[in-house]
């Protein structure tokens, strides 16, 4: 980490702010389909603060084989977890698909698998499963609760007992 624009004029907002590999303080950040261009200058300015980042709304699906394994390297070069999102893990364990998903995110240097049923129902022991499986191929997972539609209701109760169940 360089001298910062800042440094010895203003105190930081966050005194003591740990540096990476962290353990609190974890910021996750929204990748919704940036080139690499993009991911470069993302990284070049902010890097030092991201912890993980999250390929969402399936961007990765339509991304060239080749061109995504540089944006992921890239990513990875700057110590960041990256994923492809909770709903391609949906998709996967509805078509059947899990353990090849989970083979091909391995292929496609991925180091983090995000776990979710903000879209469809995935019972508890499926779920857990999905965790095992995920952890046993060497991922960090990432453990998302509750429902993408704000119709779906589901009960802080319910909530922490898929929280504790994940853990």
């Amino acid at each position: 980490m360089g001298v910062k624009a800042f440094d010895g004029v203003l105190e930081m907002p966050v005194p003591g702010r740990t540096v990476k590999p962290r353990q609190e303080g974890i910021t996750m950040i929204i990748d919704k389909g940036l080139g690499l261009a993009a991911t470069q200058d993302l990284l070049d300015s902010a890097g030092d603060v991201i912890d993980f980042i999250k390929l969402t709304f399936g961007t990765s699906a339509f991304l060239d084989i080749d061109y995504l394994i540089e944006k992921v390297e890239m990513v990875k070069e700057k110590d960041i977890w990256i994923c492809p999102g909770g709903t391609f893990l949906e998709v996967s364990v509805w078509q059947g698909a899990y353990p090849k998903y989970l083979k091909r995110c391995k292929e496609l240097g991925f180091n983090a698998i995000e776990v979710s049923d903000g879209t469809i129902e995935i019972d508890m022991p499926t779920r857990a499963d999905c965790i095992k499986r995920a952890v046993d191929m060497d991922f960090l997972v990432v453990s998302e609760v509750g429902k993408k539609d704000p119709n779906e209701k589901v009960a802080t109760a319910m909530m922490h007992e898929e929280i504790a169940a994940d853990l």
